[in-house]
């Protein structure tokens, strides 16, 4: 056998074998709430205007976790061409904030995490997420599909950061017109705060 022929077969051995590890992590990871780790791509896929689920692109390999279909995540050999590499997926668009006619100054509970990490909003009625394709999404809807949403708000929304504390770590974000807290403090506090302008880091937060 030619050498370079060798070393071609190894390597595409070397890729399946990386590919079935990284699959059986990932699948695994999704069964248990949790974001897989060796994607590359994820895709939100609709069924007319309604969210369906997420498919998952890793080497080799999708994996397709489905909120609303009887078998809710389903795994899929991944065939090795471009296709895979340039899927385009639905970015988010636009963060609309909803505020309170009657804000009480405390925070509400949103959502709650299954690490028991909770959202809090802090004079909103609501958070709506808008797409590219203009489909649109309350927050806590859209992380029932992706719970690191917040952070691509963060990233693509928000000034980064606009404030630091010494309690371990926690941050605070500013956008447009909302602010979102990000608590990381030394009594392992990893909440989240989102609220008008007005919030800060205020009393009771992140304790």
């Amino acid at each position: 056998m030619k050498k370079g022929l060798k070393i071609a077969l190894i390597t595409i051995t070397l890729i399946v074998l990386l590919g079935t590890v990284f699959a059986f992590i990932d699948y695994t990871r999704l069964k248990n709430d949790k974001k897989p780790i060796f994607i590359y791509r994820n895709v939100h896929v609709y069924t007319n205007t309604k969210l369906l689920g997420v498919e998952y692109y890793g080497l080799g390999y999708s994996i397709f976790d489905c909120k609303e279909c009887m078998k809710k995540i389903k795994i899929n050999p991944l065939y090795f061409s471009t296709y895979a590499w340039f899927i385009s997926s639905s970015d988010i668009d636009n963060v609309k904030i909803i505020e309170s006619e009657k804000c009480n100054s405390k925070a509400e509970l949103y959502y709650s995490f299954s690490d028991n990490r909770n959202v809090y909003t802090y004079c909103l009625d609501d958070i709506k997420i808008t797409e590219k394709n203009e489909n649109s999404f309350t927050l806590k809807d859209y992380l029932n599909m992706d719970n690191d949403v917040i952070y691509d708000i963060i990233e693509k929304f928000t000034i980064w950061p606009e404030a630091s504390f010494d309690d371990g770590g926690t941050k605070i974000f500013s956008g447009e017109n909302f602010n979102i807290l990000v608590c990381k403090t030394i009594s392992d506090n990893n909440n989240i705060y989102i609220g008008t302008k007005t919030m800060g880091y205020n009393k009771g937060f992140c304790e």
